[in-house]
């Protein structure tokens, strides 16, 4: 009988022990949670700075954190804090550490098109165009009407992929969304003529954007009579 109560009482303890654990997890885990932003950044990427910025750079990339960390408008679930620290790391060049926060920030504002395209330029940076695309694609999903994501895009397959029959689609694509927004129509001149060196399209874009904008004009009909003498000189 001894023995019985002897095992019921050391199974109370055991029961009475791993309840403490369960509980002193819990209050752990509450308040990580609710100081998630200062101990996510602090403890698990916290800013480290490589030795090439100067002593001025680096006080600047400091004093943007410590702003960062303390910014009173944080965004729905603390989204803004993790996509402006994002950018601060891209600043300096730790793409990998702003992967992280931009994808925090996705995860705690889903609906953001922001974070989704900051995401795709961080993964840009790091030469991993599969996600890029898939982020843009995301973010092109959350804001179709943005000219600029799809223009990025085709910027990113112009000049780092080098596919240039994406990236003429994505400008096309850019074009249409814009209505021929004079910016996309810039970078699709540019990438005509530099990329594609289809002189004669090139030139036709040049020429909208010498007809709508006047104040640049000259340099645009410069533009034009310089892929004229590429056409002259094949």
């Amino acid at each position: 009988m001894r023995k019985v109560f002897g095992n019921l009482n050391s199974s109370k303890l055991r029961l009475t022990f791993v309840g403490l654990v369960v509980i002193i997890g819990a209050a752990i885990a509450v308040y990580f949670y609710l100081n998630i932003p200062l101990w996510y950044f602090k403890y698990d990427t916290g800013i480290n700075l490589p030795s090439h910025l100067s002593e001025q750079e680096r006080q600047q990339f400091t004093d943007r954190w410590h702003e960062i960390l303390n910014m009173s408008d944080r965004g729905r679930n603390d989204s803004l804090l993790y996509n402006d620290i994002g950018i601060l790391r891209s600043g300096y060049g730790d793409y990998q550490g702003a992967v992280r926060a931009f994808n925090l920030a996705r995860s705690k504002n889903p609906q953001d098109a922001r974070f989704s395209r900051n995401l795709a330029i961080a993964y840009a940076n790091l030469n991993n165009f599969a996600e890029a695309e898939q982020a843009f694609r995301e973010a092109f999903r959350l804001a179709p009407i943005q000219p600029e994501y799809w223009l990025e895009l085709g910027e990113l397959y112009s000049f780092k992929i080098q596919d240039k029959e994406k990236a003429r689609l994505f400008y096309l694509e850019a074009l249409e969304r814009s209505s021929q927004n004079l910016n996309v129509v810039k970078a699709y001149a540019n990438f005509l003529g530099d990329i594609e060196k289809d002189y004669s399209e090139a030139i036709k874009h040049w020429q909208i954007l010498a007809d709508k904008d006047k104040k640049n004009q000259v340099d645009y009909l410069a533009k034009i009579e310089e892929l004229k003498l590429r056409i002259d000189g094949r």
